[in-house]
């Protein structure tokens, strides 16, 4: 993570994802590890790891080509354990009582953790139209594991009782200005009042 926020730190930007965005990471087909210009492997996957992460704590906000660059192993459970939300929680658990494969559960855990990340929204926000938008595969698309891209698992109609708002009404979480370079606490702007607390950012492991 620090060596990522390094390097977004060589381009303008009074946030993180603005400096995101200025260094065209926002794009299709970019991803992380073309920042660093060495040949490690090893530091190109950590720089590739490190996004996810940052995905997954909303520090940074991807566009849906940009997130379907990536190829992460674990996104769901990240997301998860960063989020600790009831509702989503409650969603991930229910098909877990149903005859349905493994596979097919994680697809449609990963079709609803999609749209909270590219459009910085809780499941409580989330909409069929939200849903639809980000789970249309591109012309070509092969995914084979649930947590390859977005997949077209998941269609969750709306809460009983509640008319969720249109989706282009979604007030996405405040993007986190630009702090010290990287410390467990204080990644979000320690000046912020929208700034989490160390623990809850620890529980990713960078």
């Amino acid at each position: 993570m620090q060596r990522l926020l390094e390097h977004l730190e060589e381009f303008p930007g009074a946030t993180w994802q603005e400096r995101w965005e200025a260094a065209g990471l926002n794009e299709r087909g970019r991803q992380a590890q073309q920042l660093y210009k060495g040949r490690g492997r090893q530091i190109k996957t950590s720089m590739n790891t490190a996004a996810g992460h940052a995905f997954a704590m909303r520090l940074l906000r991807p566009s849906l080509l940009a997130f379907r660059a990536y190829r992460f192993s674990n996104y769901v459970q990240w997301f998860r354990s960063i989020a600790k939300d009831s509702v989503l929680e409650a969603f991930c658990e229910r098909p877990l009582s149903l005859t349905v494969s493994r596979q097919s559960i994680l697809r449609a855990q990963f079709d609803v953790i999609v749209p909270l990340t590219v459009f910085g929204i809780d499941i409580a926000d989330l909409t069929p139209e939200a849903t639809s938008s980000t789970t249309q595969r591109s012309p070509g698309s092969t995914a084979s594991s649930p947590e390859r891209r977005a997949g077209t698992a998941a269609s969750p109609p709306p809460r009983a009782g509640r008319s969720l708002p249109a989706w282009g009404t979604f007030r996405p979480r405040p993007r986190a200005r630009c702090g010290p370079l990287w410390s467990r606490a204080s990644v979000l702007s320690p000046n912020s009042s929208t700034s989490t607390s160390s623990a809850t950012r620890a529980s990713v492991t960078c």
